[in-house]
């Protein structure tokens, strides 16, 4: 910790985790996690009667949130620090201000300069944290998946695999309000010319409904027994 400057990670105490969208005033999709300023400085009261310090905040607007409410997160949380200083007695010494950076992110266009900008004035009260997630973990592995039936309900192809929802969370895009399925590369195990491409959805073996993992598009040729490979999938997988 002391070669990392990060001496609040060594010192025992509670971290707090609020809620984004009432941290931005609403600017965010609402979801239950977290409290809000009333309920932290309750809760910071209550472990302060138990003789617990609260050395850190923990906000978090989501997955894929960075360019969307990063700068408006990292502006508030510096009031929010400041407001939270004087109402208790708890002298904070981190702020995590969670991630959402998308998993592309070297690839598109972010406000980071802004963002640096934007979280000097709290990094001059505490230390910044920021989680990695997908963005660091989703290029570091594979997914790798059997088809084992081909089916058809009311004309539209389905490609059922023996791994999905259960093993690659992220392929199942649970949480995307507009999914854009991946397609995977294809390992046949026939000639080309002996399988059929007209367009398919991947699905898991499993009964849950979000259980679609991918899309095939036309002119892509599959059969039962391929084997298929989904790149950037090493966050939110268990293997």
């Amino acid at each position: 910790a002391s070669s990392l400057k990060l001496p609040a990670l060594s010192q025992r105490g509670a971290w707090l985790r609020l809620n984004a969208a009432s941290v931005l005033g609403g600017a965010t999709p609402r979801d239950h996690f977290g409290l809000d300023l009333e309920g932290a400085f309750e809760a910071a009261g209550l472990l302060e009667a138990a003789g617990i310090p609260v050395t850190g905040l923990h906000v978090h607007a989501g997955s894929n949130s960075f360019s969307r409410v990063g700068l408006a997160l990292a502006e508030r949380m510096c009031a929010v620090v400041d407001e939270f200083t004087r109402k208790t007695p708890h002298r904070l010494a981190c702020v995590n201000l969670g991630g959402g950076l998308p998993a592309d992110w070297r690839r598109v266009e972010l406000p980071i300069a802004a963002y640096r900008a934007a979280i000097a004035p709290l990094r001059e009260r505490v230390t910044v944290l920021h989680e990695a997630g997908r963005a660091i973990f989703a290029d570091a592995g594979a997914f790798v998946t059997r088809t084992i039936a081909d089916k058809r309900i009311d004309g539209r192809r389905y490609l059922v695999c023996d791994g999905g929802l259960a093993q690659a969370f992220l392929l199942a895009q649970t949480e995307a309000v507009i999914k854009h399925p991946q397609s995977p590369r294809v390992l046949s195990v026939r000639a080309a010319g002996e399988v059929e491409a007209d367009p398919a959805q991947l699905v898991g073996s499993s009964c849950n409904r979000a259980d679609t993992i991918g899309e095939l598009p036309a002119g892509v040729a599959a059969t039962v027994g391929d084997t298929l490979v989904f790149d950037g999938c090493g966050a939110y997988a268990t293997y």
